[in-house]
């Protein structure tokens, strides 16, 4: 057990400022690389012209769009269940959730009569849908809240090998682009004929509701049954009952199945590649930056409003890997107070704790930064200013922050 939290503390402070520091790459990386393809320039090319026949467009960096009725992708389906993604889905996944007991717990300090502290635990126990199964071994009531380990199939995804859009054929890397997930709903009437044959129907009581959801509801046999009441009585919960047991949504070891797709509608597609050959083939650009660009996106969108969006969904995914490393920085300064108990008096109060990971948060971005994009204005004002107020933070070590003041009565 130990090892484990251990490992899991390593990976913590570790992986985190390597998150931020791949965001950061990716973005230097894409800002080169887009600057490239705006000096080489981006060809319009039209799926009603045969242009790209022309010597002179090939291998160059192309755009182009393609209605809905104009792209032609193989059906993508699931075996287990027997059923198939709406027509010209270019991704199919699968969704699975696992109704389980979670535990939680919250620590109280009590006095006894003789005035020595002691500790009450209390444990709560709240059922749901997971996305995994929760052991429920190590419950500090495992009969009462079993979760049975019933995992008959896993989340998964299928992508088109390739696609069409007019005389174009898109690669598989094009293809796994677009990541606009839907949720499938199939009519009833449809499924009588593949899915009730299916290994989720005979196997496992998979039904489908009008949801959008198959279920399967867990049926434990008599012996099984008759062992949880043993140990039920054993432990004392036999005749224990909580709100989530009388105003429950699902039972323990239910499991439910959806399925999304990427189906991209009349308004077709807009992709910004490179025009491999003759025969109309795309597949994503490469740059001198080691970042292949290829773009697909749903709709019409011209190529700046693509190379946008794309330099968007980047900006917000390194948005999110700093607001992590905030919490890299929380427990650094939380292992400062547990090595450093001397020292820990900068720190006091949960206002200086979160102030001084705020500044350390500052000074690892702007060292992450500078590695990628050398010196800036923005990495020099987060360096200076996380600087300035660490050392703030230790020549003033009787800083107070104001306390709201009571309201007059």
């Amino acid at each position: 057990g130990a090892c484990i939290l251990w490992t899991l503390f390593a990976l913590l402070i570790l992986g985190l400022p390597a998150l931020v520091h791949f965001a950061e790459q990716t973005r230097a990386l894409q800002s080169l690389a887009f600057d490239e393809l705006a000096l080489r320039g981006i060809n319009p090319i039209s799926t009603d012209d045969s242009a790209f026949a022309r010597e002179g467009l090939i291998g160059e960096a192309v755009w182009v769009h393609g209605r809905g009725d104009e792209l032609s992708v193989p059906v993508l389906s699931d075996e287990d269940f027997q059923v198939s993604a709406p027509h010209n889905s270019l991704r199919l996944r699968r969704e699975v959730e696992y109704c389980q007991w979670m535990e939680t717990s919250s620590d109280e300090r009590r006095r006894d009569s003789n005035g020595d502290e002691y500790t009450v635990r209390t444990y709560y126990y709240v059922k749901g849908w997971h996305s995994h199964p929760i052991p429920s071994l190590l419950f500090d009531q495992p009969a009462a809240h079993h979760n049975p380990l019933r995992a008959p199939y896993s989340n998964g995804e299928k992508i088109a090998p390739e696609a069409t859009l007019g005389p174009y054929r898109l690669t598989s890397p094009l293809v796994s682009r677009p990541s606009t997930f839907k949720p499938v709903f199939y009519a009833p009437e449809l499924l009588n004929g593949w899915f009730t044959q299916s290994a989720a129907h005979l196997a496992h009581g998979f039904v489908y509701l009008p949801n959008g959801y198959f279920y399967s509801a867990y049926q434990p046999s008599a012996a099984e049954q008759s062992a949880r009441w043993a140990l039920q009585y054993l432990e004392g919960t036999l005749f224990d009952y909580q709100l989530g047991d009388l105003f429950s949504q699902c039972n323990a070891g239910d499991i439910r199945v959806r399925f999304q797709s990427v189906t991209p509608g009349p308004d077709g597609l807009s992709v910004i590649a490179r025009l491999a050959d003759s025969t109309g083939t795309l597949e994503p650009i490469p740059t001198g930056a080691d970042y292949p660009v290829g773009l697909v996106y749903e709709g019409l969108l011209q190529p700046n409003e693509m190379l946008d969006h794309a330099r968007a969904e980047t900006a917000r995914t390194l948005f999110f890997a700093r607001g992590l490393l905030f919490v890299w920085a929380c427990v650094v300064v939380e292992c400062i107070k547990v090595k450093s108990p001397d020292r820990y008096i900068y720190l006091a109060g949960w206002q200086r704790h979160g102030l001084t990971a705020l500044m350390l948060t500052a000074i690892s971005c702007a060292i992450i930064q500078h590695i990628h994009w050398g010196f800036t204005l923005s990495g020099v004002a987060l360096l200076f200013g996380g600087a300035a107020g660490l050392f703030y933070i230790v020549q003033h070590p009787s800083i107070q922050f104001p306390t709201p003041s009571a309201p007059p009565k």
